[in-house]
């Protein structure tokens, strides 16, 4: 499967990283803005737990809340 960056954002990604988002979401900004709140959610939930590393270094290379 070939992976081509496509919107501005996506340029700030690796395709490794814009791989990895399309696999846990549908492949836009709106839904990964979503799936980064919920992991916060679940962050401070489990206190000290990481659902995901690579879903935090993706959103912090957006600009997103950590």
């Amino acid at each position: 499967m070939k992976i081509k960056r496509k919107t501005k954002w996506e340029k700030k990604l690796t395709l490794k990283e814009i791989k990895h988002l399309r696999e846990n979401t549908d492949g836009t900004l709106r839904s990964a803005k979503v799936n980064f709140k919920k992991q916060k959610e679940l962050r401070n939930r489990m206190q000290g737990s990481e659902p995901c590393w690579d879903c935090r270094f993706i959103a912090q290379k957006l600009g997103q809340p950590v």
